[in-house]
């Protein structure tokens, strides 16, 4: 009984036990309950959270024995990883082996090793997922320690292959930006090379499908010349050309803002044009442009085009902004080095030309200092090759004029020289070793700016020497004619004597004809002798300068001519501005009329019932102008400008010498004067000729 007692005593306690047990228990179910609908408000507000941020958010355990256990990946990470996602739940260490083993061999260690307390971190890492396809990847993580052997880490993995796209794009961007202006191409101003350069760079560092270079081309019209690289074609002209007319929008776009940027070329209003004429052909749908301005001046354009919509980035329109200014620099190298070409071509020649010149030639800068000598110069003088360097050069002009023999008359003339820019300077250097050299010295400017001086040398010893020898030879005709004219004009007199007496003695009639005949052709004779001796006299007399009275001069003139055949049917008529006061040699204008006059009546028409001479003398500015008019037979055209030529006869009626017209020209360029000649077949000939008012008295020079 007791025993029994004791039993049931036991068993209500443990029925007590069992029911606060069970009491518990139901007050445990209620706040397992409780605790699971919070998780699953926690969740869900996480699942919200995770649905935001645009990477993967997770929460996962990981273990000193590298065993990884993911408790939360957000949805987003099967996508994220193209996995499934019993794959991540099940097995996480699958994933970090197969997807991410940069992250698993570089990451996890340091992971167990920050142990101690709460740590962020940020690991960078690169991974291919099972499709192939390369990300990299940010994770932002929390570690918190659980205890030594497990840790808790709660992040987000973030796609940052965007990111990296555009660092590597910027790095590709930083080193051509410094490679390209270095490049031989571009210094050399090798332009084909530079644009093909400066097109497979910026293909392969914004990674588009086509970089095109447009340059400008005025003739004959205004239009953009293609110049293109691709893998199948040489770098040349790869498109059509574009006429300007047929992208007006575009190119005022591009003047305005200096960069046209278009995602998608075919909507885009300002490529509309552009995408109808040249990139629908091509295959482009997006594009990137931007002008190559030169000196301010439009010249042409540098396209990047995508066969895609693509977004542009500020760093890629900035970075072909900098290849359109490379483009500029390289154009304007290529017309310097151009320029520079031509001016090496030039200056080659004219240095071969400079040493092919007789004379010698030495050029002095606006400093005195020698800028060049020919080799002709350094030959005549014998200059030796010590004194040729610019800071010999006064040296070398002492070496020059211990050569002279007046040296110090030379270098005081040349200092003169020195100090004056706008003087031309002549001069003969009379030479030691008996040399002649004649110096002539002019400046020069370049764009109206003083440079310098050209000096010229020529030898003109064998020249000076032939002078010389003519002005003896000269003076031996002199006198040879001068001594004949003398000797036959006694005899001449003589014979015109007899025929004068016999004319009056001989009752012939017959005989009579015959020697007015012999008289008239004296009297030829006797006037080509006294043009003999007025030839000779224009070569040695001095201008007589005196008052000129025209009228009496003509008188003079027309006296000596009265002997002539028919001279009685010759009608002159004479007019002279009788205000004129003019001042020359009358014996030279005497010989002028009086040949003038001669040629008049010996060319006279015969068919015409009077022979006509007219002659009008006035002043005309600071020159006495002097017309001589007839109705002769007149002149062809082609002899007129030899009928001044000693000895020359232009018509077959012509029975003179050929010196009147001669002596005519040689007595006017005597006086200073011009005289020039017109003349019509059966309607005559007009000489007119002026003589300035300031007359200097200087030796004939014939």
């Amino acid at each position: 009984m007791h025993n029994l007692k004791a039993k049931n005593r036991q068993l209500e306690e443990k029925e007590s036990e069992l029911s606060k047990s069970l009491k518990q228990l139901r007050t445990s179910q209620l706040e397992l309950n409780k605790s699971y609908d919070l998780l699953k408000e926690k969740q869900d507000q996480l699942e919200a959270l995770a649905s935001n941020v645009p990477g993967v958010i997770f929460n996962m355990e990981i273990f000193q024995n590298a065993i990884v256990n993911f408790k939360y990946v957000s949805p987003r990470a099967f996508e994220f990883f193209e996995c499934e996602e019993v794959d991540i739940m099940l097995d996480a260490n699958l994933l970090l082996d197969q997807i991410m083993p940069e992250f698993r061999k570089d990451i996890y260690a340091d992971l167990l090793s920050n142990h101690k307390e709460t740590s962020q971190i940020a690991p960078e890492f690169k991974i291919l997922t099972p499709k192939g396809q390369e990300k990299w990847l940010k994770a932002e993580m929390l570690i918190s320690p659980t205890n030594n052997k497990t840790k808790q880490i709660n992040g987000v993995f973030l796609d940052i292959s965007e990111e990296k796209k555009q660092e590597t794009i910027k790095e590709k961007i930083r080193k051509s930006l410094l490679n390209i202006p270095n490049d031989d191409c571009i210094v050399s101003g090798d332009i084909l090379k530079a644009l093909k350069l400066i097109t497979d760079t910026a293909k392969d560092t914004l990674g588009v499908n086509s970089v095109s270079i447009w340059l400008l081309d005025k003739e004959p019209t205004p239009q953009l010349l293609c110049y293109e690289h691709t893998s199948d074609k040489e770098f040349d002209y790869a498109r059509e050309p574009l006429s300007l007319s047929e992208i007006e929008l575009f190119l005022t776009t591009l003047e305005k803002d200096k960069v046209v940027v278009a995602d998608d070329a075919h909507s885009h209003p300002v490529t509309k044009e552009l995408y109808a004429h040249n990139l629908r052909p091509a295959f482009i749908k997006s594009t990137l442009d931007a002008d190559i301005i030169l000196k301010g001046t439009f010249q042409g354009v540098i396209c990047c085009g995508h066969s895609s919509k693509r977004h542009w980035a500020q760093d890629e329109v900035q970075y072909l902004n900098s290849l359109s200014d490379i483009i500029s620099l390289a154009l304007e190298i290529h017309e310097r080095k151009k320029t520079e070409s031509e001016i090496q071509r030039a200056y080659s020649l004219i240095i071969s030309v400079f040493d092919a010149v007789e004379e010698g030639l030495m050029v002095v800068g606006s400093d005195h200092e020698t800028l060049e000598c020919n080799n002709r110069f350094i030959e005549m003088f014998k200059v030796p090759p010590a004194l040729l360097n610019k800071e010999n050069r006064r040296l070398r002009i002492r070496y020059i004029a211990d050569q002279l023999i007046n040296g110090d008359d030379f270098m005081e003339k040349l200092s003169s020289m020195e100090a004056s820019n706008e003087h031309e300077f002549f001069n003969v250097l009379h030479l030691r070793d008996k040399r002649a050299i004649e110096q002539f010295s002019q400046p020069f400017y370049v764009q109206g700016k003083f440079m310098g001086r050209i000096w010229s040398y020529r030898d003109i010893t064998k020249s000076l020497q032939a002078e010389e020898s003519l002005r003896t030879v000269n003076s031996e005709l002199d006198t040879f004619i001068y001594r004949a004219s003398h000797d036959i004009k006694g005899p001449l007199a003589r014979l015109r004597g007899i025929c004068d007496v016999a004319k009056m003695t001989i009752k012939d009639a017959q005989a009579n004809v015959y020697l007015k005949l012999l008289d008239l052709e004296s009297r030829k004779l006797d006037s080509i002798l006294e043009k003999l001796l007025v030839v000779k006299d224009l070569k040695t007399n001095n201008i007589k300068i005196e008052k000129i009275n025209f009228n009496e001069v003509l008188d003079k003139s027309i006296k000596h001519l009265k002997y002539v055949q028919d001279f009685e049917n010759i009608h002159i008529k004479v007019q002279v501005d009788n205000t004129l006061e003019f001042k020359s040699d009358g014996n030279l204008l005497e010989l002028v009329f009086m040949n003038l006059i001669d040629n008049a009546i010996q060319f006279r028409d015969e068919n015409k019932p009077s022979t006509n001479i007219s002659i009008d003398i006035y002043p005309e500015n600071n020159f006495v102008t002097v017309c001589i008019k007839d109705n002769g037979i007149g002149m062809e055209e082609t002899i007129l400008n030899q009928i001044f030529d000693m000895h020359f006869r232009g018509n077959e009626r012509s029975t003179g010498t050929g010196l009147g017209l001669y002596i005519v020209k040689t007595a006017i360029d005597a006086l200073n004067g011009k005289i020039q000649v017109n003349s019509k077949i059966s309607v005559g000939t007009e000489f007119v000729f002026s003589l300035p008012y300031k007359m200097m008295n200087k030796s004939l020079m014939v």
